[in-house]
């Protein structure tokens, strides 16, 4: 076994002084201080022996474990490639490394899975049976700092890329070596094929193009000169703004080789200050849309060139600062390299001494330490030499519980280097013999966790810092979407802990309106890893809610890997307040409009409606009056004083037919004047109506008679018509109402049905009761409602467009339906319509009865 060899070794030197019983406990003692888990299994892939970090790794008993197969503590997933693995294994059985340059996965009893690093070592006896000893290491905190490491390698090389641009502005002395290296770092970070540096001339008025690269370098000897305003460079310099030109063929240029060799364009000014001193544009030969991030990238190069033209003289002192920073950087990426061996290093150091110095350690421990065989052979490997002052006090207390209890708790020092440097360790500790006393100790090199924590640490910060001074609300989210940090500003919004926020804490201040919406969107995107914005309320610290808009953006590792999200918020209250008394004053103009058209509409009819029956009575007593004189006349004695007899039958007989006309006359006058006392009346009600002054009389009635008498004066208005009435058999329908006033709704919902259905159509009348209410039901078979007129019908003035009537009266003022769901709601109760263009509608009320009012 080749963790023990070093020990073997030096027990072989030494009469064996140990039955097998003792080999074995002193292993079993091995395996159980193991720092790492450590699992044996036999030739077939049984669990034969577990350590104690075994347990707290996977979260099994031991007990799970012994007699149960490996691949227990393996995803399922890769069941069947194990199992191949292990035969393989079987066949060439050595200490390796298990899955080299593989992914590796360990599960635990909860179902959790975890990266880890497998060592393989052999262990046979005699009888060439083998068991294997399975060293399993959690890496996760060591892969989480390198993809850590190497998000900053890409910021720190997207920086690298800008700063190469720049750079040469501290390093060269020459203004045209120094352009010619812009313009080359320009061209390759933005990948274009065209770039160029147009300087303005003394006078201001032109630009000339003074460098370029690409197709206008041919063009460069022949001094273009550009007049400030024309040409794109001209408009870039007249305006001082970026430009971005998607195709050079639709816009006015000085230069012909622009829109000969060149599709795209985006140029920048050059600015020191307030003054100009040139334009910079780039350019590329293919279609290409150059966006906003271009555009910046090219302004934070074009500020860069601007400053080195405008202090060239200065560069030469700064170029040994730029020395001395290109120095530090590769120191620092040297340093970085190390680091990355350091953390893929799997080193694990086992020694075994007495209370003293180390007496046997395996060829890790002495590396890790820089002592030689010879060293440790010597005696010069003393506990005291290896552990710096302040940690003795705990080594040496960790001595004493192993000798108290066999074993103790691993726990964290550091080992003095041979030159003199410290080394992190975590540190496992048995008792291995009392007499004399020997100790086995496991050494695990603690320094990569170290700096990563250190480096983390330090990332944390920074990122805090930036977070707690950003002008917005910040959160970030884990991968399983609950959110583990905000910043202060979001603290200082809500009045709430971190403690508070962090999780789901954070919704408990959405408004519940919307809660649900938000919930839902914030969901949906972490399921697709996808960007998104959304705007809902949160309450403040004083107890207001304020609109934010939250943006969230998904983040990845440089693997492909997901991280969770960050996202930032804004407070846009005081926006939508603005937008949403801009609607409301839109949507009220809209509604002024609507009632002053029905208004106008009405008028125009009210003022037809009222001119008729007036006039007709008018006409009629009018006809009346000289009817009733011709009688005076006819019955009046001649000058003479004399009436013949003849004359007299005659004039009866004139009397009788006058009297009948006069009397029919008068009749058309009476209900002319009773139409226009219904619309007096109706006028009345919507008055009354539109101030919530409608009259009623409420009182004990029966539903059915109301409903019963009110059809029977239309069926006797209306003979030509059929009307068919449905009632509850022989029961009552107790309501608390006023009678007029519910037949008189009954009234219109009947005519309105009479009206609006061919004359040899049915209209169905239907009383029920259902659920503490009492439901009457008109159904026409008329042309039907168009469904988005169907909630319109109900308000005062509406008449639906295109809907005739189809036999007896005249089209309405738009008011019956008005007064019926005034009058309804008055008594408690709800209306509603049901329609089916081309089939009929069928209107409806429902009043609570009597006993459910009660």
């Amino acid at each position: 076994m080749d963790l023990i060899k070093p020990i073997q070794t030096q027990e072989a030197r030494a009469p064996r002084a140990h039955s097998t019983a003792g080999t074995e406990n002193y292993f079993r003692a091995i395996v159980e201080l193991a720092p790492d888990a450590t699992v044996v299994t036999d030739r077939d892939g049984c669990i034969t022996l577990v350590n104690r970090q075994t347990e707290v790794l996977f979260g099994y008993e031991r007990e799970d474990l012994l007699g149960n197969p490996v691949e227990l503590l393996i995803p399922a997933r890769f069941h069947v490639a194990h199992k191949r693995h292990r035969a393989h294994y079987a066949m060439e059985p050595r200490t390796r490394p298990m899955g080299a340059n593989l992914q590796l996965f360990g599960r635990r009893r909860d179902g959790g899975e975890f990266p880890a690093e497998v060592s393989l070592s052999l262990l046979d006896d005699d009888t060439g049976e083998f068991s294997v000893i399975s060293t399993i290491r959690d890496v996760s905190e060591r892969q989480r700092a390198e993809a850590a490491r190497a998000a900053a390698e890409i910021a720190s090389e997207e920086l690298r890329q800008l700063q190469a641009i720049s750079d040469v502005a501290l390093t060269l002395s020459s203004l045209d070596e120094l352009l010619h290296a812009l313009l080359s770092g320009i061209r390759t970070v933005m990948a274009v094929d065209n770039v160029a540096i147009l300087l303005t001339s003394d006078d201001g008025q032109a630009l000339t193009l003074y460098m370029a690269q690409g197709p206008e370098e041919e063009v460069v000897a022949c001094q273009i000169s550009v007049p400030i305003g024309r040409g794109v460079a001209g408009r870039i310099a007249a305006t001082r703004r970026p430009l971005i030109v998607d195709d050079l063929s639709t816009v006015e240029v000085v230069n012909p080789s622009l829109r000969e060799q060149l599709h795209a364009l985006v140029g920048v000014p050059l600015l020191v200050g307030d003054r100009l001193i040139g334009v910079v544009h780039v350019a590329s030969a293919s279609p290409r849309r150059f966006t906003d991030a271009d555009t910046h990238l090219l302004q934070l190069v074009a500020a860069r060139i601007a400053h080195a033209l405008d202090r060239a003289r200065m560069y030469a002192a700064e170029q040994e600062a730029h020395r001395e920073a290109e120095t530090a950087l590769a120191r620092a990426q040297v340093s970085e390299s190390r680091f990355q061996r350091l953390v893929e290093a799997n080193i694990i150091g086992i020694v075994v001494g007495d209370t003293e110095r180390a007496i046997e350690a395996n060829d890790a421990f002495l590396r890790l330490l820089g002592y030689t065989r010879e060293d440790l052979l010597a005696g010069r490997l003393t506990w005291a030499a290896v552990t710096p002052p302040e940690y003795l006090a705990e080594f040496e207390r960790a001595i004493q519980e192993a000798l108290t209890t066999g074993a103790c708790d691993p726990f964290n020092k550091e080992y003095v280097r041979q030159d003199g440097s410290s080394m992190p360790a975590l540190v496992g500790l048995a008792l291995l013999e009392r007499d004399p006393v020997r100790f086995v100790s496991f050494v695990l090199d603690l320094s990569e966790r170290k700096q990563a924590e250190e480096m983390l640490r330090s990332s944390e910060e920074r990122f805090r810092t930036m977070a707690d001074t950003a002008p917005v609300l910040l959160w970030v989210a884990d991968t399983d979407a609950l959110v583990t940090f905000v910043n202060t500003p979001w603290l200082r919004f809500t009045g709430r802990s971190l403690e508070q926020e962090l999780g789901n804490g954070w919704a408990e201040g959405v408004h519940p309106d919307d809660y649900q919406r938000c919930l839902e969107t914030y969901l949906t995107a972490f399921q697709a890893h996808q960007s998104f914005t959304m705007e809902y309320r949160l309450r403040r610290f004083d107890g207001e809610y304020r609109w934010l808009v939250d943006s969230g953006v998904p983040r990845f590792a440089p693997d492909g890997s997901f991280l969770g999200y960050i996202g930032s918020a804004i407070d846009i209250t005081e926006r939508e307040r603005l937008k949403q008394e801009r609607q409301e004053a839109r949507a009220s103009e809209r509604a002024q409009l609507e009632v002053n058209r029905h208004m106008e509409q009405f008028l125009a009819t009210a003022a037809h409606d009222l001119r008729s029956p007036v006039t007709g009575a008018l006409l009629g007593i009018e006809l009346a009056q000289r009817r009733v004189k011709r009688v005076a006349q006819a019955f009046a004695p001649s000058h003479d004083g004399n009436r013949p007899s003849g004359q007299y039958d005659i004039a009866c007989e004139t009397v009788i037919d006058d009297t009948l006309t006069a009397l029919n006359v008068l009749e058309s006058a009476n209900q002319a004047v009773k139409r226009l006392s219904r619309l007096i009346s109706r006028l009345f009600d919507v008055a009354q109506a539109k101030t919530g002054k409608l009259e009623i009389r409420p009182m004990a009635q029966d539903l059915a008679d109301v409903v019963r008498e009110s059809v029977g004066t239309q069926r006797a208005l209306m003979p030509g018509r059929v009307i068919r009435l449905n009632l509850p058999n022989d029961e009552r329908v107790p309501v608390i109402a006023d009678a007029d006033r519910i037949g008189q709704v009954v009234t219109n919902l009947v005519t309105n049905a009479l009206k609006y259905s061919q004359a040899d159509r049915p209209v169905d009348v239907a009383l029920e009761v259902t659920g503490g209410r009492a439901r009457l039901a008109v159904r026409d078979e008329g042309p039907g409602l168009p469904q988005e007129e169907q909630d319109h019908v109900w308000e005062i003035f509406h008449r639906v467009p295109g809907l005739e009537v189809q036999s007896g009266m005249s089209e309405s003022l738009g008011l019956g339906l008005f007064i019926c769901k005034a009058i309804i709601e008055r008594h408690g109760g709800q209306v509603g319509v049901e329609s089916v263009e081309g089939k009929g509608s069928t209107f409806w009320f429902a009043l609570p009865l009597a006993g459910a009012i009660a």
